[in-house]
């Protein structure tokens, strides 16, 4: 009982088939010139896997197979070799042609429908540019796309002769004067249209015309000139070092002058307390010679001989006396 189960599952899941994961919708795509893009068409089930499958194309009056459009031929890439449920499409290389709506179909009622928009380049510039170059060196001559990723079919610069004659100078060198000369600056940017000249001589002022189609083109006046002689004023460059210098002394000369002050501040501090002691001892001198010599005079004079009676007399009374008021 088990075993017919299985075998009516295996039955129905090979009938059904691919079922689409986007059937019957529009997905918007938006690429630019120069890049790739992938259209998206796949199976539910990763592992299921279709009998026949188509991408079709449409024209504006019909649809038309992918692989057999001149526009796409040897451009175009499918997974289902590696995936069998990855029915995408890989178109490498964009063109603004390559725009349009695109159908990828496993039954008549299965199928999920990609629009198609590639954005081109379309130059900046809309009026001549002028560039000014010197003579051995080299000069940028600018053009670009509006959109920096947008990468055009095609491009070339030109140089003007005269009377409305042009010769390529890039990618093909034509002149010998420009050979090993010429190189495009668009390595990172594929918007970048710019073309560098090196090695400039006078012959080289005139025209350049960036070209990608008879409707799309720019054009740059070059001029040449001597390259300006570099003076070097010797003056200038000396005044701020000396005066970096003076600023540099500044904070010696300071450091100088408060030293000198401090030293003198000190001498005078010395000489004020060398003076006071010296007034100190002086005056402590003078008091002892006073003190010595008041001491001398009261000190009782050596007695003398009484002249007569009398005035011995008296002095001995006189004598008694001082001695009583001590």
């Amino acid at each position: 009982m088990i075993i017919c189960l299985y075998i009516s599952l295996f039955i129905i899941h090979f009938t059904t088939g691919c079922n689409l994961s986007n059937e019957q919708k529009r997905i918007e795509v938006t690429q630019y010139t120069g890049g790739s893009v992938l259209l998206a068409c796949s199976c539910d089930d990763p592992k299921s896997t279709v009998n026949t499958f188509t991408w079709d194309i449409y024209n504006g009056k019909q649809w038309m197979n992918v692989f057999e459009h001149d526009t796409f031929k040897g451009r175009l890439k499918l997974f289902i070799e590696k995936s069998p449920g990855n029915l995408s499409l890989l178109i490498p290389d964009l063109r603004e042609e390559d725009k349009g709506l695109f159908r990828c179909m496993t039954e008549p009622n299965s199928f999920t429908d990609v629009s198609l928009t590639v954005q081109g380049c379309h130059l900046v510039q809309t009026q001549i540019d002028e560039v000014t170059g010197y003579l051995g060196e080299s000069v940028v001559l600018p053009c670009s796309c509006t959109e920096p990723l947008a990468k055009p079919d095609k491009i070339k610069w030109k140089f003007y002769i005269k009377k409305e004659n042009y010769e390529e100078i890039y990618p093909s060198e034509h002149s010998e004067r420009y050979k090993n000369r010429c190189k495009l600056l668009n390595q990172t940017n594929p918007g970048n249209l710019s073309l560098q000249l090196s090695s400039l001589t006078k012959e080289d002022v005139g025209y350049y015309q960036c070209f990608l189609s008879s409707v799309k083109f720019a054009q740059v006046k070059l001029y040449v000139e001597e390259k300006p002689q570099v003076h070097i004023m010797y003056s200038s460059t000396y005044q701020p070092l000396q005066q970096t210098h003076e600023l540099t002394q500044q904070p010696e000369n300071k450091i100088t002058h408060q030293t000198h002050n401090t030293t003198l501040y000190v001498f005078i501090l010395i000489a004020a307390f060398a003076s006071i002691l010296i007034f100190l001892v002086f005056n402590s001198c003078r008091g002892e010679g006073d003190k010595h010599t008041k001491v001398e005079s009261d000190a009782p004079e050596p007695a003398r001989e009484p002249e007569n009676e009398d005035e011995a007399v008296f002095s001995g009374v006189f004598y008694v006396n001082q001695h009583l008021n001590i």
